[in-house]
């Protein structure tokens, strides 16, 4: 447990918890509670709980100030009271043997679960590889009995990335789309020379697949 902001009062201390959000969160409430339960067991008197975030109405340079302090005292000592019985159940937990729980959204809410690396395949034909899919639209996937990406129906509605990759997976081919590599590579005004573009990249093309054997 680390502690981001401590500040000294006239007789005992202010814990400040610092978010990248732009707004206090419930989520927030707990974390702060086991951050002053765990003071307290250090002998560090904390009279006053505050989240510092994101003011989002901030205007550089001299609009307001950038960060906003909500303060939470209250519902922080709210939540101390069922500390205890958190810290027996997770010391509980801790003893017994690992949890079979299925993957789901769960992994991904409120955040990503660190274990994810564990307990997801790591195929790259698995349906959390889909670009740019996130966890929670994966576990979406899953839950309709689509595991792999090969898997997916060809009227799937997905972006042109996503589309390109789920095509590659069910040929089995590296999928190549020349115009859209000529817009990439060559923006506006250098894509209007169509001819010369294309050779640039039927050259490169030509260079990876020799590579490639």
């Amino acid at each position: 447990m680390a502690v981001d902001v401590l500040e000294r009062l006239d007789d005992g201390f202010r814990l400040i918890e610092v978010k990248s959000s732009s707004s206090q969160k419930d989520e927030h409430i707990p974390d702060a509670a086991v951050q002053k339960h765990v003071l307290a067991q250090c002998g560090i008197d904390v009279l006053a709980v505050e989240i510092m975030h994101l003011n989002k109405e901030y205007r550089h340079p001299d609009e307001g100030d950038l960060f906003n302090r909500t303060d939470v005292t209250t519902p922080v000592d709210e939540w101390l009271g069922r500390i205890p019985a958190e810290l027996e159940a997770q010391l509980e937990m801790l003893a017994g043997s690992c949890p079979d729980v299925e993957i789901g959204s769960q992994c991904f809410e409120p955040r990503e679960c660190p274990f994810v690396g564990r307990c997801w395949p790591d195929s790259p034909d698995h349906i959390i590889k889909l670009y740019n899919v996130g966890g929670v639209k994966a576990a979406g996937y899953m839950a309709r009995g689509i595991q792999w990406i090969s898997d997916l129906p060809g009227d799937e509605k997905l972006p042109a990335a996503a589309q390109r990759q789920l095509r590659a997976m069910q040929s089995g081919e590296v999928v190549v789309e020349r115009g859209s590599l000529i817009n990439c590579v060559f923006p506006a005004p250098l894509a209007a020379r169509a001819h010369t573009c294309q050779r640039i990249i039927d050259v490169a093309l030509e260079a990876l697949e020799i590579g490639a054997g």
